[in-house]
């Protein structure tokens, strides 16, 4: 591979320094590849060893070894999520400052390219590499400082404390994947290259994920996890070598730990949804398993969900507590997978909006015509966190419902009169909907930087 790029960037009109270029080439992917094992010592120890042994006395090369370092900063501080506190005077540069100052350099370095073939001839092989690579590390720069900016947006998506649809998000995730896709593909850069992948391919699939959940999808769910969950481990190989067959979500509970504030979100994402992922389909999920192994497994979540259920029922009586799905404008097909056979007829009338969950009875046919028009209020499909409340005097029945996601909302029936502002009942709609809308997870990405 080395030999590969040297003659890739290292050839010009037959005047090379050949045993040069390969030995800098040599130091620059031993001294790139700690990137990709977040072993930022091992970067700062082999730049002071440059440093007093000097292979080279190019300004273009001490340049770049300066940006490396700056960068090498500016990574540890990123995983650190630093870049989302809030600044005060005095406080320690964040990661986008000392990348703006990377980027800055690198512009420098772009600039020595000779801008015709004649003059090209007469720059060395060093310095032709050291600007081919500045070009493309520029690029991971910016590609770095978008992704500040995208994370920036979903803390403030977390503030709203509401439903929210991901899929702008996602869009706006798949461009910046777009735009920089084939913008450091350099062989010495391939530890860079790889962290973005993991990086942004994991967001993908897990804001996939969210948006396939939202509309009920069970195996596009399903998939885009598993992704999530094969790269992010694969990503954190580096903190499992002590404990190799550990899996990620269990080394980030270990005080102390070492896994970067960045990762430790990633993997608490992928959790919630999982939890997610277990309530939204339990009926599927619970005929594949015995009640003993499925209550262990369902124990074992960062969010428990259907135990709390329980726990609620038990404790105030609750007749029905049940999820409705909102069917129009999606491909519903009922519980699991179902194996695509053309046209499907949509849901109509009291069957577009079935109850997907229900505990600890069926859903309540006899009641679906008054859960059909609460839930067809204006008010039931706001963006606020105000649940619905309404009592029946002539049944006396008392229902409760709020909007949890984009097409679900949780539905409380009590076969007596409860106040609106119960504090149980509010305190567990509170709960719920803050954890199946994923708003305190957004919030604690920004308390990740403080960790």
């Amino acid at each position: 591979m080395a030999m590969s790029s040297v003659l890739e960037v290292c050839e010009t009109d037959g005047t090379v320094e050949w045993s040069t270029c390969k030995t800098e080439e040599t130091f620059l992917e031993d001294v790139i590849r700690p990137f990709i094992l977040f072993n930022f010592d091992r970067i700062k120890e082999l730049l002071d060893k440059e440093k007093s042994e000097r292979i080279s006395q190019s300004p273009l090369w001490i340049s770049l070894l300066n940006v490396i370092h700056n960068m090498s900063l500016a990574e540890k501080n990123y995983l650190a999520l630093t870049f989302l506190e809030q600044r005060w005077f005095g406080r320690r540069e964040s990661g986008k400052g000392i990348y703006t100052t990377a980027v800055t350099e690198l512009q420098r370095i772009e600039q020595r390219r000779s801008p015709n073939i004649s003059q090209k001839a007469n720059q060395n092989a060093l310095e032709y590499l050291i600007i081919h690579l500045a070009e493309q590390m520029g690029a991971y720069v910016r590609a770095k400082q978008e992704m500040m900016d995208y994370y920036v947006k979903l803390c403030g998506i977390g503030l709203q404390k509401i439903e929210t649809d991901f899929s702008d998000m996602l869009n706006i995730l798949k461009a910046i994947i777009s735009r920089y896709s084939k913008s450091f593909h350099h062989p010495i850069l391939i530890p860079l290259r790889n962290s973005w992948n993991y990086e942004t391919d994991i967001m993908a699939s897990l804001l996939e994920a969210r948006i396939q959940m939202s509309n009920w999808q069970f195996l596009p769910s399903l998939l885009k996890l598993h992704d999530a969950h094969t790269k992010l481990e694969a990503w954190g190989v580096p903190f499992k070598t002590k404990e190799p067959k550990k899996k990620l979500s269990a080394l980030i509970t270990i005080k102390n730990n070492s896994i970067p504030p960045l990762i430790s979100w990633l993997v608490k994402f992928f959790l919630t949804l999982l939890s997610k992922f277990s309530f939204y389909f339990h009926e599927t999920l619970s005929k594949q398993a015995l009640p003993g192994d499925m209550k262990m497994y369902l124990s074992n979540l960062s969010v428990d969900y259907y135990s709390k259920v329980v726990a609620f029922q038990k404790k105030t009586d609750a007749s029905y507590i049940i999820l409705v799905f909102d069917t129009h404008g999606t491909d519903y097909t009922g519980h699991g997978y179902h194996f695509p056979v053309g046209y499907r007829e949509p849901p109509k009338g009291l069957d577009s909006f079935p109850a997907v969950f229900s505990y600890p009875r069926d859903k309540p046919i006899h009641l679906w015509p008054n859960v059909i028009m609460l839930l067809s209020e204006p008010a039931s499909g706001s963006h606020g966190e105000r649940p619905v409340y309404f009592y029946d005097e002539v049944q006396q029945i008392t229902y409760f419902i709020t909007k949890v996601d984009v097409r679900m909302s949780l539905l409380l029936v009590f076969e007596s009169k409860k106040l609106e502002k119960d504090t149980t009942i509010s305190n567990f709609l509170q709960d719920m909907s803050s954890c199946l809308r994923g708003t305190r997870l957004l919030s604690s990405l920004k308390q990740g930087s403080k960790n």
